[in-house]
Parts: structure tokens; sequence; C-alpha cells
């Protein structure tokens, strides 16, 4: 099992596997980096590349990769191993949880909702949608063909306590220009 596997399996990685890891991550970004860099440069620059600053920038970021990945491993030697950083956290959930909840699920455990079985009877399946935690699909024969209008009666007749809301039509004023009988003064 090579190192990639291993951290995909998420397993305990030495100190010096996490920092090789960490530097082929940073290495990784200083090749997207310079990418980029180079396409800005060939599109600015009537498609010529500055292949000197290129080299200089790409010469900076591998230098800095590998102090992050000195820096990750140096950090690394403290870390507890993985399986006992899980365990503990575990414990301290169970701790910190309320009496008789259990925090950690067990891999065992499936979530899949129960599906509704299909019945005649419309009070049966009612109730078995209601229990169910999956919606069933409508059918197009389930639509009526003609839907009611609702008006503003049925909504008082239907819900207690919708005051009703009359707009008075607007009155229609007739305007009369009027001119000055004198002219302003100066």
């Amino acid at each position: 099992m090579n190192l990639f596997q291993k951290a995909a399996a998420r397993l305990n990685l030495t100190p010096t596997e996490r920092a090789i890891l960490k530097l082929v991550e940073s290495l990784l970004y200083v090749a997207a980096f310079n990418i980029i860099v180079a396409a800005a440069q060939y599109i600015q620059n009537n498609q010529q590349i500055n292949w000197a600053f290129l080299l200089k920038l790409i010469i900076a970021q591998a230098i800095l990769a590998v102090l992050l990945a000195l820096s990750k491993y140096f950090k690394a030697q403290g870390d507890p191993a993985i399986a006992a950083a899980i365990d503990s956290e575990e414990q301290n959930l169970a701790k910190s949880a309320p009496a008789g909840v259990n925090p950690v699920v067990p891999n065992s455990v499936s979530f899949t909702p129960a599906q509704p079985t299909s019945t005649s009877s419309s009070t049966q399946t009612a109730q078995a949608v209601a229990t169910s935690s999956t919606p069933t699909p409508i059918e197009a024969e389930d639509i009526p063909a003609v839907q009611p209008v609702i008006t503003p009666d049925m909504l008082t007749n239907t819900i207690p306590g919708i005051p009703v809301v009359s707009v008075p039509a607007p009155a229609t004023s007739t305007t009369t220009n009027v001119t000055p009988s004198a002219s302003p003064s100066a």
C-alpha cells in the first residue's frame, strides 16, 4: 500500500509521511500557480514568456514548499496518532452527552427509510404516507381537471377572523384649467 492509498484510507501516518504529503501538495499548488502566471504573460506580452522571471519564481516557490514540508514534519512529531485522537474525541463526546444519549453511531446502523405499501383504501394510503419519511409521487389522475376558484366569500366563510377589506372605487374628478386674470408684477 503506497502513501497515497494509506492517506485515502485514513490510516496512521508517520511524521515523515505527513511531511511528504505536504510537500507534494505544496508542489502541486506551485505548478498550478506558475501555469497561470505563464499563461498571463503569454496573453499580455504578445505571445512571449519571460522564462528567467518564471524560473526565479518557480525556485522561490519550491523553496517555500520545502519549508512548509519541514514545518509539517516538526509539527507532526508531537501529533497524536489519528486513531488515538479519534478515540479521545469520542470519549469526550460520550462524557459531555446527556444521560441515555449515545453520540457515537456504529457503522452497522443503516438509515434507509421504510417504503410505504400501496393499498386500495384512501384512509390506509393516507396513514401509510403519514408514517413514511419519503413522499409518494402524485399521479396525473389524482389532480382534478377543474380547479375551484377561490373567492373572498370562501375565505371569510372557511377561515374565521379574517377581516374583509374593501377598497372604494377611485372618485373621478374633473380638472379645470384656470388662467390667471392678472399678470404677475415685477
